[in-house]
């Protein structure tokens, strides 16, 4: 006997009092333990209660209110004990009405003493089994039942054959509901193809867990973001399919897009922060640069200025030999590309001397494509195209004119067997809630220049240096000034400029320009008319070449100088001579120099006499206009030095 059967208790129910005795003597001798008899099924029940046996062997045919089916019901529902049956009668009625009770086993008297240890047994193991599966049963339930996750068991052909109720939290649907649905019709098109991919893995093996991520269509029709854990129990007699343990992972996937989008974010703002620093070190390079250039620009004015005067003076001389006169025309012409190398180099460094006035650019513009068919490759095609209406800008004529002539300059280079060239003209608004083309710009009206060609273009890596001074893509004989010169001007008259290019496609430079208002008019200037007269001219000059060069002109056009080397030489001769020095001609080396507050105290002190500035940069302000100095832009020849003494003298 086994362990389990010597502690067996065992109730024997039987209206007949010998039959019950002779049961429990043979059970006890078997190692049951049989405590007690009952001979009616009302008995049966209360003893049953009081006992709790392990199994009931019970009698059908009992006497009393009810007999041993009915109290082997109202036992088996009650406590949960194992019933058999004992009985003389098998008839088929009887049998159907005991198996409500669901029996252990049936036993047909006279009972033997194998079949009946035999039952009892099987009894006992049938039970301890369902008690088993009773506990698994729950377990499973209370782990389904209550976990967040979702429990699937989908069968061979995609169909759900159970769902723990977390499906309804999950996406919306009751556990009824999505039975016998395909899994399939409810999972986004786009994650299928993905899911697809592991299906072969699935079937390969029953050990291994697959992992993949899903959209799954919730009741109410939008996509919920799930991670799903799938295994092939397909081989399972109990399962027969596969089990998918499924999460919500949309708070994660949330998560997981915002800080995806928040890095890209933050590698954007550090591109355009590193873009910011290098350009503000490029900025901060080409003003020191430019700063520089102005510098020596000044100095090698000077130096050109009294060059170009005393050739001037040589080329006048009707006693000039002609071998001579060709070498100083040489020297002339050197002298004045110089001075253009030199102007080049202060257009960049922002420092030249403009005059503004407001000009219609569609008119500028007009005149200006009046010189190209001189300057362009005939396999060239020009095109032009106005804006719908009138835009006024306040330029330097000569300098703009200047700017777009590099621009078209550039375009020929980049169109060695022709193509197109266009100048465009529009009118651009910049607001706050547009995207603005150049980022210094401030909102407001703009107009818009744009030279495009469809030339050779410019490699990437080249692009980033084509407003540095003196760099050039072609031969070493060029000075790589044109575009560093444009952006200085279109940058003196408050302009941006924007250059894009595409090997093979082309190149279009933007120059951007404050429009001004329609009603904006060019002022009339007016000067001071006096009746020509002759008088002294005082002439301040520091830099002693340019001093006697000047000197030597001005005395060979006839006037009568006086020489000064400072501003107290200057004061000295002002007070000497006072009545009868009627012009002063000085040097203005730069913005607040020495030579332009003189002048001014000049004009204030002694306001008959007419002021000359020489300057090479630095545009005179308001006040300086306003109190009739003309300026010159250095260097000047006789020419224009004379033209300038009769207009104002």
């Amino acid at each position: 006997m086994n362990k389990d059967m010597n502690k067996s208790t065992i109730l024997v129910v039987d209206d007949e009092a010998i039959i019950a005795k002779n049961l429990q003597r043979t059970l006890n001798k078997l190692g049951f333990h049989v405590p007690d008899i009952a001979y009616s099924g009302k008995e049966a029940v209360k003893k049953a209660t009081d006992i709790h046996p392990d199994i009931v062997l019970m009698d059908i045919n009992m006497p009393g209110e009810i007999d041993g089916i009915d109290a082997a019901n109202l036992i088996r529902q009650q406590l949960d004990i194992p019933i058999i049956f004992v009985t003389a009668h098998a008839d088929e009625d009887i049998l159907a009405r005991a198996r409500v009770s669901e029996p252990f086993g049936y036993i047909l008297k006279p009972v033997t003493i194998r079949e009946l240890q035999s039952n009892i047994e099987m009894a006992l193991y049938k039970h301890r089994m369902e008690k088993e599966l009773k506990v698994n049963r729950a377990y499973w339930q209370a782990l389904t039942e209550n976990a967040s996750d979702i429990v699937l068991l989908v069968n061979k052909d995609g169909k759900i054959t159970y769902g723990s109720p977390s499906i309804q939290r999950l996406v919306g649907y009751q556990p009824a509901e999505l039975m016998n649905m395909n899994v399939v019709e409810r999972i986004h098109a786009d994650d299928i193809s993905s899911l697809s991919q592991i299906i072969p893995k699935i079937f390969e093996s029953s050990q291994k867990v697959h992992k993949f991520m899903f959209r799954f269509k919730h009741k109410d029709n939008h996509w919920t973001n799930l991670e799903g854990l799938i295994r092939n129990k397909l081989q399972s007699p109990d399962i027969g399919g596969f089990v998918l343990n499924i999460r919500d992972v949309t708070e994660r996937v949330q998560m997981e897009t915002a800080l995806l989008q928040s890095n890209q974010e933050l590698e954007t703002t550090l591109v355009n922060l590193k873009a910011t620093q290098e350009q503000l070190i490029e900025r901060e390079r080409l003003a020191a640069i430019g700063h520089l250039a102005g510098g020596m620009a000044h100095e090698f004015n000077n130096i050109m200025a009294a060059v170009l005067l005393q050739a001037d003076l040589l080329l006048n001389k009707a006693t000039l030999p002609n071998d001579l006169q060709h070498r100083v025309k040489t020297i002339h012409e050197s002298g004045e590309r110089a001075a253009g190398l030199v102007q080049q180099i202060l257009d960049f460094s922002r420092k030249a001397m403009i005059q503004t006035e407001s000009v219609e650019l569609n008119r500028f513009l007009q005149d200006f494509e009046s010189l190209l068919p001189h300057l362009l490759n005939e396999a060239i095609k020009f095109d032009f195209v106005q804006a719908s209406g009138p835009l006024f800008v306040r330029i330097d004529a000569s300098r703009l004119k200047q700017a777009l002539l590099n621009l078209v300059l550039n375009s020929q280079n980049a169109l060695p067997n022709g193509g197109t060239l266009q100048i465009k003209l529009t009118q651009h608004e910049c607001t706050t809630e547009d995207p603005i083309p150049i980022k210094e710009m401030e909102p407001g009206r703009w107009v818009r220049i744009l030279v495009r060609d469809n030339g050779t273009g410019i490699a990437p890596e080249i692009l980033p240096r084509v407003f540095e001074p003196f760099f050039s893509t072609r031969s070493p004989l060029n000075s790589g000034l044109g575009l560093s010169q444009t952006l200085g001007i279109v940058q003196q008259h408050d302009g941006h400029m924007k250059i894009e290019s595409v090997v093979g496609e082309g190149t279009a430079v933007s120059i951007y320009l404050p429009l001004l208002p329609m009603t904006a008019s060019n002022p009339e200037k007016t000067s001071k008319q006096t009746d020509s007269v002759s008088g002294r001219v005082l002439l301040l000059e520091t830099n002693e070449h340019l001093r006697y060069a000047l000197a030597d002109g001005l005395m060979a056009l006839g006037y009568d100088l006086l020489i000064a080397e400072n501003a107290e030489q200057a004061t000295m001769l002002m007070e000497q001579f006072e009545r009868q020095i009627l012009c002063l001609i000085c040097d203005q080396s730069n913005k607040g120099s020495p030579s332009e507050q003189f002048s001014q105290e000049m004009l204030i002190t002694y306001p008959h006499v007419r002021v000359i500035l020489l300057a090479d940069y630095v545009s005179l302000d308001d006040a300086v206009d306003e109190l009739g100095i003309l300026w010159l832009r250095k260097p000047v020849s006789l020419d224009v030095l004379e033209n300038a003494l009769q207009r104002i003298m």
